[in-house]
């Protein structure tokens, strides 16, 4: 996990609930009070599994590691974004990014496999921020948007998640490939966890009730 934040938190529950064999986990953090405050809490969700352990380095995150997530912030330069390269990841891992990470371009083109959550967000972040929509919005699917509008990759190298989830595409296309998955976030997302929150403040009898209006503007 590297930013050991509440994105770093619930995706560690995301990884654990579809890989609960997992016995080390790895963090990478920009202070120790972050860091000991996100080892406290992994070691009081997760008390089965063994290693529990800070790094200090990208390298060290990525190194022998199957499942790596980036949900750390920062700037939108890419210059500043931290650097994964591909001689570190373990053939068959798969890197997922909510935030701000940098790859060579030609593992990107020849070596990596790129996954999407929505195909179409990117592309209308790229139409929206053309030439350089990498430089406003980090997640790496949107830099192969740019070098897709540069020539230098095709559409059809990156995939769906929905596309995949349906059979439409195969879960892996080769044996041993590296899969760097882009999450940029989806409103059905929203939506999925306000209902598990709603969920939960009805059967613990807590919250309050908001009046959003008198009458509705529009009406059915």
């Amino acid at each position: 996990i590297c930013g050991p934040g509440v994105m770093g938190k619930t995706s560690l529950a995301a990884i654990l609930a579809e890989c609960p064999e997992i016995k080390e986990i790895k963090v990478k953090g920009r202070g120790q009070k972050s860091l000991n405050a996100f080892i406290e809490y992994a070691k009081a969700k997760y008390p089965d599994i063994p290693v529990i352990r800070p790094v200090d380095t990208v390298e060290e995150l990525v190194r022998g590691t199957d499942v790596i997530s980036f949900a750390n912030s920062g700037n939108t330069d890419p210059s500043t974004y931290p650097l994964v390269k591909g001689e570190w990841i373990k053939p068959g891992a798969i890197i997922e990014s909510t935030a701000a990470l940098r790859f060579d371009d030609d593992f990107i083109i020849n070596r990596a496999r790129t996954v999407t959550d929505n195909i179409m967000l990117y592309e209308a972040w790229e139409e929206e921020m053309k030439p350089n929509a990498y430089h406003t919005i980090p997640i790496p699917a949107v830099h192969v948007e740019d070098l897709i509008a540069e020539g230098k990759m095709k559409p059809e190298q990156i995939d769906d998640l929905g596309d995949v989830l349906l059979g439409n595409i195969p879960v892996h296309r080769k044996e041993g490939e590296i899969v760097i998955y882009s999450v940029g976030g989806m409103p059905t997302e929203d939506v999925a966890w306000g209902s598990m929150v709603y969920r939960n403040a009805l059967k613990n009898g807590i919250g309050t009730k908001l009046n959003l209006w008198e009458t509705p503007k529009m009406m059915v």
